[in-house]
């Protein structure tokens, strides 16, 4: 669907240091904050 921009930002998040799991964690912390 995306194609080639699919792959390029994917990249970009990779050499930002983006993984799957941290921003979920983050986000789970950050909502208990909320509370």
């Amino acid at each position: 669907l995306y194609g080639d921009k699919w792959q390029y930002w994917k990249q970009e998040l990779l050499d930002f240091g983006f993984s799957l799991q941290d921003p979920i964690q983050d986000l789970l912390i950050v909502e208990s904050w909320e509370d």
